[in-house]
């Protein structure tokens, strides 16, 4: 059954020349000066031609196509978690992907997988708390992090990472049982690498084994400008222009953009996963409202799918685990038991 998309605002629209070209630009425009600021932030002049030099910022560097000996450097940068937990080994895979690997007596290793996708704006700190979930649990873990380049350019950025994940899923078939666990604009990633699942046979096995899936937060489309907008900046009036901006492109860039976001979104309306899932969200977020939420989630019930749901009380976006810990710990902790991946 196809779920059409509730974009109405989201049209496709004739431009000119002028329109079309800068709305390509648009993407560099927002991103490349917010990659610019958070490298000098971070560390200075060093770390921005760390970053440049290592493709971090590029949406090719690490995907299908790169330069071997470019991809080759960027596992091999030093970047490690400076504190990583005892009995677990870090690995950079690419450039958008990094790997938990749980010391095991089992000489094969775990069976057990959770595929994270993180939101835009986070760091590996703040990943690395929800992997130890799961790290502490035995579970190995793989984080998934598309940039705002990625986003905004999905040919070349998101569905690069999609196919990225899921030939790494389809070489690694020790891993017999996935947990998918996603943030924010993480649901729109993951749509992506569905999609793929059902358009390449040689790809269904990997779906089959995916046995759950966990969302906090999601970003649906027509939230996407004022996602975009609050990952950039908390000025207000910058936050209004940047929104406006990506509305924009959006209507532009129809052919190009916006219908891939509307072709995953609907992979994801209908289940991106056929087994349980635990959806979270906040009782005032303005990227994942609870009307929005309700919807997608009573759509999943009305096809059968086994749905718990829990609305946090006053939490700023992908805050739920900092301000209810324990609450966040045992609901993640029940559901896991309940979909028989605690051992």
């Amino acid at each position: 059954m196809e779920v059409e998309a509730s974009v109405p605002s989201l049209v496709a629209g004739e431009a000119g020349w002028l329109h079309t070209a800068l709305a390509a630009l648009l993407p560099y425009i927002i991103w490349v000066p917010y990659q610019v600021y958070l490298s000098l932030n971070d560390g200075g002049w060093k770390t921005l031609v760390k970053q440049i030099t290592f493709g971090s910022t590029s949406v090719t560097s690490g995907h299908a196509g790169a330069k071997p000996a470019l991809e080759a450097r960027c596992q091999r940068q030093p970047d490690a978690p400076t504190r990583p937990d005892a009995g677990v080994t870090w690995q950079r895979i690419s450039h958008c992907m990094e790997r938990y690997t749980v010391q095991s007596s089992k000489s094969e290793g775990s069976d057990r997988l959770v595929l994270m996708y993180a939101w835009l704006t986070s760091k590996r700190h703040h990943v690395h708390k929800y992997a130890s979930l799961f790290t502490d649990l035995g579970m190995d873990v793989v984080t998934v992090k598309i940039t705002g380049m990625d986003l905004m350019q999905p040919t070349t950025g998101s569905q690069a990472v999609a196919k990225e994940v899921v030939e790494f899923l389809a070489g690694q078939p020790q891993y017999s049982r996935i947990l998918v666990f996603g943030f924010s604009v993480g649901a729109y990633a993951f749509s992506e690498a569905v999609k793929m699942m059902h358009e390449r046979g040689e790809y269904a096995g990997v779906k089959e084994r995916l046995v759950g899936h966990v969302w906090d937060s999601p970003v649906d489309l027509p939230n996407m400008p004022i996602g975009v907008a609050t990952s950039v900046t908390a000025n207000e009036k910058i936050r209004r222009y940047v929104t406006s901006c990506v509305d924009w492109f959006l209507r532009t860039r129809h052919d190009v953009a916006t219908r891939h976001y509307i072709a995953a979104a609907n992979y994801f309306y209908r289940g991106p996963v056929a087994g349980p899932s635990l959806y979270m969200c906040s009782s005032c977020d303005p990227l994942s409202p609870v009307p929005v939420n309700d919807r997608i989630t009573g759509r999943w019930q009305q096809l059968g799918h086994d749905v718990t749901t829990k609305v946090f009380e006053d939490t700023a976006h992908c805050a739920n685990y900092t301000k209810y810990p324990k609450e966040y710990r045992n609901l993640v902790l029940q559901f896991v038991d309940k979909i028989g991946m605690l051992h």
